[in-house]
């Protein structure tokens, strides 16, 4: 049976660095669209901030930016990568922030908490915007090749579109979705099977039908996502972005 890497371990954080030297995401791009609706005096929050890639970005536009994360391993790395954001120790649910915000992120950490409570979180989380203020939520497309790769061994897709659903019952908030490309490329075969593996323990144990075993992983890897004859690899990637605001024709919320 294939070994799967544990989150917060070193072997996750080596897979992640992986990861982000091999990858082409739109985030920045987004989040820089986002801010730049509000003055440089706008507060932000970054919602499992883990190591501060984006609350860095987050502090070099605005003054006031909260970084929510529990872990006190990636606090430690938050601090060196955005010494000026406000480093909160907390969780999505047992968080108040010291004021409302206009923009708010929650960055591919759905990963690491049930489906079934996607909506309920994101609802939460939207309750801390100004009156003008965004929510951003992101999570890779349910049709990218990790996506599909789950699927091939009987693990569910991360599908972020599922939040319509819990957003038909809130007439307070306004809920949007934008996709945006992406993709993995490596150069070794090595990088890519890090970083198939990486994807594929975004998932628990219990959410296969029935783990590969490693030749099967491996075999699975070579056929989809590596190229002997060009010796490069990669899979399509793209992005989803939910966006909630309030709804400016809803007396509460």
């Amino acid at each position: 049976m294939i070994d799967l890497i544990n989150y917060g371990s070193p072997e996750y954080a080596r897979a992640f660095e992986t990861l982000l030297h091999s990858s082409e995401s739109g985030t920045e791009k987004v989040l820089r669209n986002a801010v730049s609706r509000f003055p440089r005096s706008a507060k932000a929050v970054d919602w499992g901030a883990g190591g501060g890639r984006y609350t860095r970005k987050l502090c070099e536009w605005l003054d006031t930016v909260y970084a929510v994360e529990p872990s006190p391993t990636l606090r430690a790395e938050l601090a060196k990568v955005a010494p000026k954001a406000i480093a909160i120790d907390g969780s999505f649910e047992g968080t108040m922030l010291p004021a409302r915000v206009d923009v708010g992120l929650i960055s591919h950490v759905y990963y690491h908490i049930p489906d079934h409570e996607w909506g309920r979180l994101t609802v939460r989380c939207a309750s801390d915007l100004t009156e003008e203020g965004v929510l951003i939520v992101v999570l890779k497309h349910p049709g990218s090749g990790c996506n599909r790769m789950l699927e091939a061994f009987g693990a569910p897709r991360f599908n972020l579109f599922t939040l319509a659903d819990a957003f038909r019952d809130q007439p307070h908030y306004i809920l949007e979705f934008q996709t945006t490309p992406g993709k993995i490329a490596t150069t070794s075969f090595e990088d890519t099977m890090t970083i198939a593996r990486f994807m594929l323990s975004d998932r628990s144990p219990a959410s296969f039908s029935g783990l590969p075993s490693e030749e099967e992983f491996e075999s699975y890897v070579r056929r989809h996502f590596w190229d002997d004859q060009e010796n490069c690899g990669g899979w399509d990637c793209a992005e989803v972005f939910a966006f909630i605001k309030r709804n400016p024709f809803s007396s509460s919320g």
